[in-house]
């Protein structure tokens, strides 16, 4: 069975990787949305103020302004790869690590929050997903948050959790499952974006799709919280 140590070297890209101009529009949207949606799930908290996040998949740090942005004083991040995580400590973090999420260099409940952004879609075994999302709650302090997003199976067609190549698209509801069997506790389950544009769409069409017509349908969709058909969908969990 394949896991992400056989794909190493391909699922470390980011939304500042493209090959084309179209490319780069849409990547620049989907992260925006993303970056919403974090946000959004953070403010939901309510007063409590963590200073500290662990990036679970940083790659080479794309997210590092954001997270400077949100408010967190310390940055850490861990990845499978050491040159990407080197590229990340080069971009401000303040601690790396470069280990996968089974078995966290850390001490039980020392971290507030935990974000992890389009990493889970390249654990391809849902087993290893729930060693993560154990993992998760030892190092969680009894107040902590964790936020992650996972490729819906729904949202690309699949009525079943479907693996192609190097990604699993799972079911939101497969997700919730393996949450409660990890000993978390689900809080908010929320979709993130919907429109993805045929490949090769021309330039002029997704300028004027991202900057309007996407912004619109997304949206409208969210406000319904239709998550079976959301091409990405975040979750926040605690401890129980």
């Amino acid at each position: 069975m394949d896991t992400e140590y056989d794909h190493i070297d391909i699922i470390g890209t980011t939304h500042e990787i493209h090959h084309n101009e179209t490319d780069r529009m849409m990547n620049s949207y989907y992260h925006k949305q993303e970056v919403s949606t974090v946000k959004s799930l953070l403010s939901k908290i309510g007063n409590l103020n963590y200073d500290k996040v662990l990036d679970l998949g940083c790659s080479i740090g794309t997210w590092f302004d954001d997270y400077k942005t949100f408010g967190f004083k310390k940055i850490i991040g861990i990845d499978i790869s050491k040159e990407r995580a080197m590229k990340a400590k080069e971009r401000g973090y303040d601690e790396i690590h470069v280990c996968n999420a089974y078995e966290l260099p850390f001490e039980d409940q020392n971290i507030d929050c935990i974000i992890s952004n389009d990493v889970l879609v390249h654990v391809l075994q849902d087993s290893d997903k729930l060693k993560i999302f154990k993992e998760v709650k030892r190092v969680l302090t009894d107040d902590g948050i964790f936020i992650f997003n996972i490729t819906n199976a729904g949202g690309f067609g699949f009525s079943e959790d479907t693996t192609i190549k190097y990604c699993r698209m799972n079911k939101w509801q497969t997700i919730s499952e393996l949450i409660k069997q990890s000993g978390l506790k689900m809080k908010n389950i929320v979709p993130s974006y919907y429109t993805i544009p045929r490949i090769g769409a021309n330039p002029k069409f997704v300028k004027i799709s991202t900057k309007y017509i996407f912004l619109c349908i997304d949206a409208l969709l969210k406000k319904m919280n239709n998550l079976e058909s959301a091409k990405v969908v975040y979750f926040t969990a605690k401890k129980l």
